[in-house]
């Protein structure tokens, strides 16, 4: 959203939780992040929002007190959230000597505990 948005386009995110970004690392990334979301004056959010509705003209979604809103627009972009994909990985489990379930194929996670998973894997052999 945030790439869109440094591109001319008006961008507002309606995020579930109560803050964005909640499973990003803190120490290196969220504030860093945050500080560029409050500059881009094409990119807001609404937070604590569930989303109720797409038409052709827009989105509605409930608000953090129940109320209904909309926001008028004429794309939508949706990421609704990650599971772990072990059935379709599995499907090569018997192609090599070794196999092993890293990164989301194991745990849904971040770059960070994908390369973590995929590091500690690796070290084993």
């Amino acid at each position: 959203g945030l790439y869109l948005a440094q591109k001319g386009h008006k961008v507002t995110i309606l995020e579930m939780k109560d803050m964005l970004a909640a499973e990003s690392y803190r120490v290196h990334y969220y504030t860093m992040m945050m500080s560029a979301c409050a500059n881009e004056p094409n990119f807001c959010y609404v937070l604590n929002a569930t989303c109720t509705g797409i038409d052709d003209a827009g989105v509605n979604y409930q608000d953090k007190n129940g109320t209904i809103q909309r926001i008028d627009c004429d794309t939508v972009v949706i990421a609704a959230g990650m599971r772990a994909r072990q059935d379709e990985a599995m499907v090569y489990s018997a192609a090599g000597d070794m196999f092993r379930l890293i990164g989301d194929c194991n745990k849904v996670g971040s770059v960070m505990s994908c390369m973590r998973s995929a590091h500690a894997t690796a070290s084993t052999f």
